[in-house]
């Protein structure tokens, strides 16, 4: 039983990234730098009887050239929140950016931007539910759950993200839709 995404294209020589892997008793999942990439409905966790643990290989004659420079196992599973916050806080942030720095949405409309960090470990992007966002009017717009800017009425909102003491913004201008003309 395994879960596995080809990087071989993703990654270069000389970067560092975050691997975690999780299970339940019905599920095993695969979050690289944060997100998750892959997983596979399991029926059970089938017993360890091998002496050798493989990391970084499909089992066969494909393998990872790389170095881990920490390996941590744990007997009980871990959130995405965990795991994403245990990979945002291993990085020294010096800045912080959101895209697009300007949107202009209808009323109930949405739209997901998109949050990269310069950091320790070169440039990533971060999942937006990561950051701590505020809203300089929430009747506006504002941030949901899931990451996505709502826009609620018509008016200006500043969207501000921080993570790891750094900020970046978004302006959100919201419209009403147009009525229809009336009809003569």
């Amino acid at each position: 039983v395994g879960v596995g995404v080809d990087v071989g294209q993703e990654w270069t020589s000389n970067q560092w990234h975050h691997a975690a892997f999780t299970w339940s008793p019905n599920s095993l999942k695969l979050y690289l730098d944060g997100i998750l990439r892959s997983q596979a409905t399991i029926g059970y966790l089938p017993s360890i009887d091998e002496q050798a643990f493989q990391i970084g290989a499909d089992g066969e004659a494909s393998s990872l050239d790389a170095v881990i420079d920490e390996f941590r196992l744990s007997d009980l599973e871990r959130s995405a929140q965990e795991i994403q916050m245990d990979y945002l806080s291993s990085m020294t942030v010096s800045n912080l950016s959101v895209e697009p720095g300007t949107t202009n949405l209808l009323e109930t409309w949405w739209c997901s931007p998109r949050l990269t960090a310069t950091a320790s470990v070169g440039v990533v992007p971060i999942p937006t539910e990561a950051a701590v966002w505020t809203s300089s009017n929430t009747n506006v717009a504002q941030i949901d759950a899931t990451g996505k800017i709502v826009a609620n009425k018509a008016g200006l909102a500043i969207l501000t993200a921080t993570l790891n003491g750094k900020s970046a913004s978004v302006t959100v201008n919201v419209t009403a839709p147009l009525k229809p003309a009336e009809e003569y």
